[in-house]
């Protein structure tokens, strides 16, 4: 299989040699993108309204172009045909819906590449190729708009145009029928006994580690049970990695070569689990991707996320409010990331906060720092305050003048809800929290995932000196402490002790 990677890198060099001669000429590339959607943007309704100095726009004000654009058609807020359309998080509010065209589709398909063909020049020897590829599952029914058009995807591979899907077609590990699986319970089994089927696995390509490591953990506890349902030639080949007390993933997969996953912010602790569970492998920290937009990737040299300045454009808002051009950053610089692209979003406020990296080539590279505003974010669940404050009104968590929502690490991800007095039990104010925050579309998800165990309501006399210890040992002042609904950082040890206690 060996020459069939070589030729594969081979195809992609183009690619990767185009993006090269961008990468070195950033104000260049990005001037002559931005030419390109200013003069697209120019055929829609939204365009023409908003002129040549396109103001910075978040969701909630292009919400009623893109209600328009979904259920009247045309060329509302996008001048090319609407390949299907990808929902997220609303998190205060209705869902966020993303029109993906085929320019858009492109760009994430074009990364893709870029990261491929570098991998192949500069990664791991590979031998088999064989992927194991996850962004995005999902366990909701099938949904399409007022006009037909499809909403989501049916397999992470429809990210990627049909050219670079069929060259990788003989790489990829998709049990069959998966996507259509709306059970957590029995995808995570059936996707554990295909993994487990398949010794020469080389690459795990995932989002958040912890859908790994959730996975990981069923292997080990449901063992027995997956051998049986394995081939007796595997079985027979696994038995010694599965004796107690835990599989031997090295074993399991002895030619796993890399592990790709998100591992900044507050995916970085699990990204260090997932290293020591699978120490055969290189762990790869992907760049950032939003829904909206791929917006860097990580490539061998390079100290930071490589922007894709010929898909993306991106500008910095800084603190004092001013928006500087990426080319134009300087080292150190921290601020909110603004973004255009081909779908239709022009200055669009993506909500990430970078750090602005060393050059590689002559184009800055950009750290994420987390989300701007109120939002924990522990797994991909992306809880805002303004939702949670929803959340617990809809619940009607009353009787506490003390209530403030805490991430907690141990001893699996979760969230519990501190008060300093409840009226009612704990059982059905939990009960109902649960109900009111899996209105969440990604916190669904992470709970169908096992990503996140249950919300958990914590009673508590002291519950405001927890609070003020904890941001303490943070190193903060008592005249800095203010009341927060929602904390925004997990609980340290001592806390997570305290919320744990019954």
């Amino acid at each position: 299989m060996r020459p069939l990677i070589r030729a594969f890198g081979l195809a992609l060099g183009p690619v990767a040699a185009s993006f090269r001669r961008a990468l070195a000429h950033p104000a260049e590339a990005q001037a002559r993108l931005k030419e390109a959607l200013w003069a697209s943007a120019k055929q829609t309704e939204y365009g023409r309204s908003i002129g040549r100095d396109a103001p910075i726009a978040d969701y909630e004000s292009l919400r009623p172009w893109i209600e328009r654009q979904r259920d009247e058609g045309g060329a509302i807020c996008v001048s090319e045909p609407l390949l299907f359309w990808e929902k997220t998080s609303g998190s205060r509010g209705p869902a966020k819906y993303i029109p993906y065209t085929r320019g858009l589709k492109r760009s994430f398909s074009r990364m893709f590449a870029i990261w491929a063909e570098d991998l192949i020049r500069n990664g791991p020897p590979f031998r088999s190729g064989k992927l194991y590829l996850s962004i995005s599952p999902d366990f909701a029914a099938a949904e399409r708009t007022g006009l037909g058009a499809r909403v989501g995807l049916e397999d992470d591979r429809d990210y990627l145009e049909g050219p670079l899907r069929w060259a990788l077609s003989p790489f990829f590990i998709a049990p069959p029928g998966l996507a259509k699986v709306r059970d957590p319970e029995q995808f995570r089994r059936k996707l554990a006994l295909c993994l487990l089927a398949e010794p020469r696995l080389e690459i795990f390509s995932i989002w958040n580690p912890s859908f790994l490591l959730v996975l990981l953990e069923l292997i080990s506890a449901e063992r027995e049970t997956l051998l049986r349902g394995l081939s007796p030639q595997r079985a027979r080949a696994l038995e010694e990695a599965f004796r107690p007390p835990r599989p031997d993933f090295a074993q399991i997969w002895p030619e796993l070569k890399l592990v790709s996953a998100w591992g900044h912010g507050h995916a970085a602790p699990l990204f260090s689990r997932l290293a020591e569970a699978l120490p055969q492998a290189l762990h790869q920290p992907k760049g950032l991707l939003a829904t909206e937009a791929p917006i860097t990737l990580p490539m061998a040299g390079a100290a930071g996320g490589v922007p894709l300045v010929d898909e993306v454009l991106l500008e910095l808002l800084r603190p004092d409010g001013s928006l500087a051009p990426l080319a134009e950053l300087d080292v150190g610089e921290e601020g909110e990331l603004i973004v255009s692209q081909k779908g239709g979003f022009l200055r669009y406020r993506l909500g990430d906060r970078v750090r602005v990296g060393p050059r590689f080539l002559a184009t800055p590279t950009l750290d994420f720092l987390g989300r701007a505003g109120m939002i924990s974010d522990l797994v991909g669940e992306k809880l805002e305050e303004g939702f949670v404050v929803d959340a617990l009104s809809e619940a009607a968590i009353t009787g506490a003048a003390v209530r403030a929502l805490i991430p907690v690490r141990s001893p699996r991800d979760h969230y519990v809800l501190l008060l300093d007095g409840l009226e009612g039990s704990v059982a059905a104010a939990e009960e109902r929290l649960e109900t009111a925050l899996s209105r969440a579309h990604h916190y669904q998800r992470a709970r169908h995932l096992a990503q996140l165990s249950a919300v958990r309501v914590k009673v508590h006399p002291r519950a405001a000196e927890l609070l003020a210890d904890a941001a303490l040992r943070r190193g903060m002042r008592l005249g800095d402490l203010k009341p927060s609904l929602l904390e925004l950082v997990p609980a340290d040890a001592v806390l997570s002790q305290e919320l744990s206690r019954e």
